[in-house]
């Protein structure tokens, strides 16, 4: 397919870009504890750079001391152009450009890291779930409004010093300034608040201010949320981000940048694979329809098909991608050289860029699933064995997919054992329910990538003593994953595991309990849901998901309550009869359940087997993923590439 309209040149304000994609701002946590940038904020932007992306806009940069999110940059100081400036020149040997995004946090802001109380338009504290025991924030008299508007344009002044091509005011996602563009944050009576024009008058004079400082020919970019999505008749709309833009572009904007959501509604600003693609394009085509400067879209771009439609339909003029490039750095590249098929897709699965960022000697910082190399670019890269070994992999999921294909690349001769029909295991199943196809398709990737690299994949075929006494491998690999865990339930034995109905080899009745809400058990129920069963889940833990990210709890809350699942939580499974089941809940009361069939999600246990084969045959061998301990994909995806490498 041709992209010509995301591989043309685009201008915003003086500068031409070399294509349409930009990488917008996301926090990393990889700037240093002193706020400065260092080598591994900068191999990680130069990455993505070198990859092809026309702009890369930094994260967050603190503009005042007053705001400060941990191992987050700042530029509220001449001492800190100096690390910007290595940045600017990274970005640059690449190809690319920078531009740095100006902010203040406003009451979302930590008192606690910066020392000083947290400033807003209004003494309203953060109404957020998760973050209700922030202090009131001290409302901002008219000194503090001039100070923190003049330290915007200060900290742009330093950006231009520091070679950076743009700078992009971030009046997104609840922080300072659009707390003061919306209703819902902004209670004041004075100039700064009540209208539209007023609550945006805080924003135009930061941009006006910026603008004073870098000059009529630098780039000055306008970053807002077209929707707040919070339950308050307050929130910003559409129509009102719409006017807010033309104040914007009034004020000197060169571009608009139309992100959505609030830490209100963090399911929307870090959209999960719930959320179809583009989703938010929407919201980017009314703001460009009112606008004469360049917009620019964003919200799960993450295939260059779609990008190409956002452009070539006028729906916006610049597409941003960030976890699209996080997965594969080389997205446009590849894109652009005619290999779509080989981009790494992002899939929304948020578990190594915000649910839980990966570890690092720094402290936490964010990654990927996808990708284990984002975030470790400074200090890792793929280098050919130093001696070539014969490795068997038992297990073809994607921890043995991943395992195989790099150790294959680094020269070793490999060869992966999948005891079932096809690849893909236990993430192949987590495809099965609705709108979960983009795993599939990231699993398929993975076993044509090791296909490519020549790893000799052997389907039905099950590792034991004697396959390991036959090939004789030099190491052997064991991602072999996880067996259910049956619990000693009298009458279990009628039931059907929750792998084998997602698999379809098991048949369900009309009614069907659940046994376990955890994310196997509540991904089960909204297969079966969608298959038009009753179904019922019963859980022994407090909540569902127990383990979860705040992102899947969210939605099987909306799951549950949407299509009116019956959950008994604290509840215990005492008997499976013919057609019904007894059960305990948690004061001690029992109850009858009436079912058609029980399925089991009862919980996985490591199968360690293979490793004692392997140590009788003093065949040096590795666990990995669920074999070693059942949980995540991220992790079993880490482990599979730090074992690789090393070998």
């Amino acid at each position: 397919m041709s992209f010509k309209h995301l591989f043309s040149p685009g201008k915003i304000g003086t500068i031409t870009l070399r294509n349409r994609v930009i990488m917008p701002a996301m926090a990393t946590c990889m700037a240093e504890k002193d706020y400065t940038v260092g080598p591994r904020l900068c191999a990680y932007h130069a990455a993505r750079a070198r990859g092809g992306c026309a702009m890369n806009i930094t994260e967050y940069v603190a503009v005042h001391e007053t705001t400060h999110i941990p191992c987050s940059p700042a530029l509220y100081d001449d001492s800190f152009i100096s690390g910007f400036r290595k940045l600017a020149e990274a970005i640059h040997q690449e190809g690319g450009r920078l531009c740095l995004q100006l902010w203040h946090a406003g009451r979302q802001t930590m008192p606690g890291e910066t020392g000083f109380e947290a400033i807003a338009p209004s003494a309203i504290p953060v109404p957020i779930p998760g973050m209700e025991g922030m202090p009131v924030p001290r409302e901002m008299t008219a000194a503090d409004i001039a100070e923190i508007v003049k330290s915007f344009g200060d900290a742009a002044r330093r950006a231009k010093e520091a070679g950076a091509d743009a700078v992009e005011v971030h009046g997104a996602h609840g922080y300072l300034i659009g707390q003061f563009t919306s209703a819902w944050s902004n209670r004041r009576q004075d100039e700064y608040g009540g209208s539209m024009e007023n609550r945006m008058r805080f924003a135009c004079e930061v941009i006006r201010e910026v603008r004073r400082q870098v000059g009529d020919d630098y780039p000055v970019l306008f970053r807002m949320s077209a929707e707040e999505r919070v339950p308050s008749p307050d929130a910003m709309t559409t129509p009102q981000a719409v006017q807010a833009a033309k104040l914007a572009e009034a004020a000197g904007a060169d571009a608009i940048h139309v992100s959505i959501g609030s830490y209100g509604d963090l399911w929307d600003m870090i959209p999960p694979i719930q959320h179809k693609p583009g989703f938010n394009v929407s919201n980017a085509a009314a703001v460009k329809a009112a606008v004469s400067v360049p917009v620019i879209a964003v919200g799960r771009i993450n295939d260059p098909a779609l990008a190409e439609h956002v452009l070539a339909e006028g729906l916006a003029d610049f597409v941003s991608m960030g976890r699209a490039q996080l997965a594969d750095p080389d997205f446009v590249r590849k894109a652009q050289e005619g290999r779509a098929e080989d981009i790494v897709k992002c899939i929304g699965c948020n578990q190594g860029c915000i649910s839980r960022y990966g570890t690092s000697p720094n402290g936490p910082h964010l990654t990927c699933m996808q990708n284990p190399l984002c975030g470790h670019e400074f200090m890792m890269q793929q280098t050919p064995a130093k001696k070539s070994l014969r490795v068997l992999v038992a297990g073809g999921g994607v921890a043995g997919l991943t395992a195989a294909t790099i150790l294959q690349n680094r020269g070793h001769a490999v060869t992966l054992c999948e005891t079932q029909p096809e690849c893909g295991g236990e993430f192949m199943l987590a495809s099965v329910p609705p709108g979960k196809q983009e795993i599939a398709d990231a699993v398929l990737r993975r076993v044509r990538q090791a296909k490519e690299a020549g790893v000799e994949i052997r389907c039905n075929c099950k590792v034991d003593d004697q396959l390991l006494r036959e090939e004789r491998p030099d190491y052997v690999v064991i991602a072999i994953g996880a067996s259910p865990a049956v619990p000693p339930i009298p009458g279990v034995e009628r039931a059907v595991l929750a792998r084998d109905v997602l698999a379809g080899n098991a048949k369900t009745g009309r009614r069907v309990v659940i046994l376990g809400g955890g994310l196997v058990g509540a991904e089960t129920g909204e297969f079966l849901t969608a298959l038009g069963k009753d179904v019922t889940i019963v859980e022994m833990m407090a909540q569902m998901v127990p383990k979860a990210d705040m992102y899947k709890q969210h939605y099987v809350a909306e799951y549950v309550e949407k299509n009116q699942i019956p959950v008994w939580l604290n509840t215990a499974c005492l008997s499976i009869a013919e057609g019904a089941i007894q059960i305990r809940d948690g004061e001690g009361k029992e109850h009858t359940l009436e079912a058609d069939s029980v399925v089991l999600a009862t919980g996985y246990r490591p199968q360690h087997t293979l490793a004692a084969i392997a140590a009788a045959a003093n065949i040096p061998y590795a666990l990995i993923g669920d074999a070693k301990e059942a949980r995540l994909a991220i992790d079993a995806i880490h482990e599979a590439f730090y074992l690789a490498n090393e070998l």
